[in-house]
This record gives structure tokens, sequence and C-alpha cells, in this order.
């Protein structure tokens, strides 16, 4: 994590169709291997993806409370 004078750059993130197709084998496989309807498993997939995105909000509020903090202390400092 960075501080709040320095933020290493986002990376990017980019999906191709490769990157699709790769999905769309591997989620067929594990389909395939528990022998389930697909729409299943992609239902799954969503609900861990919304996991994923919930915790990456937690992380992003945790970040954000703590330089908030931090300003604060360069604040009171400022006012001494």
């Amino acid at each position: 994590m960075g501080t709040l004078f320095e933020q290493p750059p986002r990376g990017l993130k980019s999906v191709n169709l490769e990157h699709i197709e790769a999905e769309v084998e591997y989620l067929i496989d594990i389909a395939d291997k528990h022998d389930v309807d697909l729409k299943d498993v992609i239902s799954v997939a969503n609900l861990l993806e919304k996991r994923r995105e919930i915790t990456a909000y937690i992380q992003n509020g945790d970040i954000h409370d703590e330089q908030m903090g931090g300003l604060g202390k360069i604040l009171i400092n400022l006012k001494k």
C-alpha cells in the first residue's frame, strides 16, 4: 500500500478473446467434473466475484480511513 504522498500507479487490467475462451472452457470443465449445469457454475462464479468486489470495497475503505487519519494528524500539527 502506498502512502498519501506516494501512491504507486494502479494496475490496469484488460480482457481479450483468449481470456474469454479460456474462462468458458474452465467453467465447462468444472460443470462436467461435478456433473452440474453450466448455469449453476456461472452462478457460483458470479457469487465469488461479488465476494471479491465486497472485499475490495472494504479494503479500499480501510485504506481511505488510514489515510484520512494521517491527514488529520498533519492538520492537528499545523494548528500547534
